[in-house]
């Protein structure tokens, strides 16, 4: 019996690359006709207000998880191969395309009370920074991943996406593990404000030093860690 092949991608992008103000070119030739050609708006981070819930294919450990080795790192996967980058552009000195959300585990051991409430849009989260990774390196912890070689296969159920959260577990915790988004943007959106001017913006949604901060949560699970990792 053969054993299965993956391909794995630090990036995947399709369709449309929006400019830096969020509009893109699009030319249309008909035969006889000269060919047309308009800008036209696009999408931005700054304009996403949650994922849908059928996005979310799995996440370990599961909502309610007890006795969780904590040797592991926590992840999220979603149908989409390319959800993670769906509406990033390039930025920062090295143009890197840098993931729009991100996940996160936040310690509620010695918290006092539940950090997430509800907001205009679904649940939010306030949180201080110390218990977040840093948006900026979010592009280490996503990736896709492909069944085979086909890194565009005709068949969803081939492909997914993956974030994963550094966060290293410690035994005897109980943890809450939240889809973030890593752009200001895109927090201001989800929780039901206008961006405004900032709906192109490529400023994170949190920093060092920057205390407690309170950011939309697309999806999210609880469970609590074991005495020790597996044998």
């Amino acid at each position: 019996m053969a054993l299965a092949t993956y391909t794995f991608a630090s990036l995947v992008r399709r369709g449309f690359q929006p400019s830096a103000d969020a509009r893109t070119s699009i030319s249309v030739q008909v035969s006889g006709q000269d060919l047309y050609t308009r800008d036209v708006d696009m999408l931005t981070a700054g304009d996403v207000t949650g994922i849908p819930a059928a996005q979310v294919i799995r996440s370990w450990p599961g909502d309610g998880a007890v006795n969780v080795e904590p040797n592991y790192l926590a992840l999220v996967e979603f149908d989409s191969p390319d959800l993670p980058w769906l509406f990033s552009r390039p930025s920062g000195p090295d143009e890197r395309m840098h993931p729009w959300v991100c996940l996160a585990v936040v310690d509620e051991t010695e918290l006092e009370e539940d950090p997430l409430s509800g907001s205009p849009l679904g649940t939010k989260i306030s949180v201080h920074v110390d218990q977040l990774p840093d948006p900026a390196e979010a592009w280490l912890w996503a990736h896709s991943q492909f069944l085979g070689t086909d890194t565009v296969p005709g068949d969803p159920s081939r492909s997914l996406a993956r974030l994963v959260c550094p966060r290293r577990l410690r035994a005897g915790r109980r943890y809450l593990a939240c889809v973030l988004p890593t752009l200001a943007s895109t927090r201001i959106a989800g929780l039901g404000e206008d961006p405004g001017d900032r709906r192109t913006s490529t400023d994170w949604a949190w920093g060092p030093g920057q205390g407690v901060v309170t950011l939309p949560v697309f999806h999210w699970s609880r469970f609590t860690t074991g005495p020790a990792g597996d044998f």
